[in-house]
């Protein structure tokens, strides 16, 4: 008789690869910050940590969103490899997300003062 599955292994098992991709990817990012020369900050630091929750989320948005495109089922390393993509890209996710939804607010705030 096998073991039932408690709601932690199962969010494991499906965010898991995400939270090491969006690892991965923010040590890339800082490694490749401090080969170019640039200092790290605190508040630079802070703030990055501040957006991965937002980015885990695009990434998981975007993975699932590739699988539904092409119709398989999404693999730990794809997840891995889409979580450590928005993190290095960060800085350009977060403009595109926020601009975006400015874009998507001004539309509907544009329609409804047409009416």
């Amino acid at each position: 008789m096998s073991e039932p599955i408690s709601i932690f292994g199962a969010a494991g098992a499906k965010y898991g690869p995400t939270m090491a991709g969006m690892a991965i990817g923010t040590a890339a990012k800082y490694g490749l910050a401090l080969s170019e020369g640039r200092r790290l900050t605190w508040r630079g630091v802070v703030a990055d940590l501040l957006l991965l929750g937002m980015l885990g989320l695009l990434a998981i948005a975007i993975s699932d969103a590739a699988a539904r495109i092409i119709g398989v089922s999404v693999g730990t390393d794809y997840r891995v490899l889409v979580g450590s993509l928005a993190a290095v890209g960060s800085d350009r996710l977060v403009r595109l997300a926020r601009d975006h939804f400015l874009k998507r607010v001004d539309a509907e705030l544009g329609q409804i003062a047409a009416r």
